[in-house]
């Protein structure tokens, strides 16, 4: 026997008219998949918890599929034809323009997606080509992952041709703030231009990675100084707020305290430089930075068991989010591991290819090879 069909339950409105069942989207579905995966997370963690050291398990949907050493290292050159143009401008106020300008690019790696932690000793490598047609002018970068707790991200990177160098370290902290975490991003970071003998340093603004619609801001003040002169830009990165929109940015440059430039705008979109000598205006355009310059990674074969690309690779390749899961716990449960027979051995890990300067002011050890051949 056929058993009968449960009658659909109908549903009308004040004047007796049937309203029609409407469709769950699959953008209502995501938003139900984070809200469940919130909800998971609050009741085992209180908001505003330090959650750097906590393993959380991420659904793929949330999660990048690279290192935030990879992050790092890779940004630092992503857009360096800007300080190539610093480097070749004669007036110091455009270069330092073109230095906040080259900041602005640096925001484009973040998505609101939360990146891989990095294994201690994780290594990485890119070139990247700011002309497609010169195989000379390249952009070498090589990171190390410094310290995993605390987490800090060592990068250097120099173009030889065109005389830039970018180096630095970041070490990252995060706090569950219920509906997005809060990023406190804490390091220096060292633009040489090497036909000025001018090296610019900053230390990065704070960030938040926002669950819902998965995007993610700056916020925050920042200075950036000049060694050779005493130029200096001061800019601020604004948080989005119920009156107010998203990436908002406004600063300005100046000498002794002298406002030669001031500028504002969205740091994503456009950015609207006026010189208040000469009621001049530049618009920087977000847009035309969106593709970024050519990158080559060494051949596989060629990379060490360090690698960013050979610890991560399977996490990478995984054709499924359980087997992107179960490979990214066999990297946590490996460097938990080696932990607990360093310590059973009483060995101190160093790193490899960095020393500290000064706390949290790691740089490159002298003969490093940036390029694996």
């Amino acid at each position: 026997m056929t058993p009968t069909p449960t009658p659909e339950l109908q549903e009308f409105d004040a004047q007796g008219v049937r309203l029609e069942k409407q469709q769950t989207s699959p953008k209502d579905e995501s938003r139900k998949g984070i809200m469940s995966y919130i909800m998971d997370i609050a009741k085992r963690i209180k908001v505003g918890t330090d959650i750097t050291t906590i393993s959380l398990t991420v659904p793929s949907l949330y999660e990048l599929p690279e290192s935030t050493l990879e992050i790092f290292q890779t940004s630092a050159m992503r857009h360096h034809d800007l300080l190539i143009s610093a480097n070749e401008e004669e007036d110091p106020v455009q270069r330092m323009i073109l230095v906040v300008r080259y900041i602005f690019t640096l925001g484009a790696m973040m998505n609101g997606k939360k990146p891989l932690n990095p294994v201690l000793g994780e290594t990485s490598h890119c070139k990247f080509y700011p002309d497609p047609n010169d195989d000379e002018n390249y952009a070498a970068c090589f990171g190390e992952q410094v310290s995993h707790h605390p987490p800090i991200s060592s990068f250097h990177a120099e173009n030889k041709k065109c005389g830039i160098k970018v180096s630095g370290s970041v070490k990252v902290s995060a706090k569950f703030m219920g509906t997005h975490v809060r990023l406190a991003l804490d390091g220096k970071t060292y633009i040489t231009l090497d036909k000025w003998n001018e090296v610019y340093t900053y230390s990065p603004p704070d960030a938040s990675m926002h669950f819902f619609g998965l995007w993610a801001e700056y916020f925050g003040d920042v200075m950036i100084s000049c060694s050779a002169n005493n130029y200096k830009a001061n800019f601020t990165f604004k948080a989005k707020s119920f009156w107010s929109e998203a990436h908002r940015i406004e600063g300005k440059i100046t000498e002794n305290n002298q406002v030669l430039v001031k500028f504002n705008g969205h740091w994503n979109d456009e950015v609207t430089f006026e010189d208040m000598r000469t009621g001049e205006v530049e618009i920087h355009d977000s847009a035309l930075f969106e593709e970024g310059a050519r990158v080559e990674y060494p051949k596989f074969e060629k990379e060490s068991e360090w690698s960013s690309r050979r610890i991560w690779q399977h996490y990478k390749n995984a054709s499924s989010s359980s087997e992107a899961a179960k490979a990214k716990r066999d990297v946590e449960v490996k460097q938990r591991q080696d932990r607990a027979e360093r310590a059973e051995k009483g060995v101190t890990w160093t790193p490899k290819y960095f020393n500290e300067k000064t706390a949290n002011d790691w740089r490159i050890k002298d003969g490093v090879k940036l390029w694996v051949d």
